[in-house]
């Protein structure tokens, strides 16, 4: 009973942690009920990029992070919004379906 106890909590708190710890664009999955619930996830992702770039060149503007640190997370940082910009255009050039 102990062991099944064990299992059953550990499998609750990676089930709780899971959204926590993994980064939406590294999940082997996305859940996206409708394409504007996938254009609104591909949006915030864009936005959460953007950001982390701009909050990397103050932390090396400040001294706070090396270049080579800064080079390697702004190159990281770009590839992953421009990712997301892409996928953006993809679903604004995908067309709509029509119930008939």
């Amino acid at each position: 009973m102990l062991t099944f106890t064990i299992l059953f909590a550990v499998a609750t708190s990676i089930y709780i942690l899971f959204p926590l710890i993994v980064p939406p664009s590294e999940r082997l999955f996305t859940v996206a009920v409708s394409e504007d619930d996938a254009v609104s996830a591909m949006q915030t992702d864009k936005e959460l990029y953007l950001k982390a770039i701009k909050d990397i060149e103050f932390e090396y503007a400040s001294d706070k992070i090396s270049e080579e640190d800064y080079n390697q997370l702004k190159k990281m940082y770009s590839l992953k919004a421009y990712e997301a910009i892409e996928k953006l255009e993809e679903l604004a050039n995908t067309p709509e379906k029509y119930d008939e």
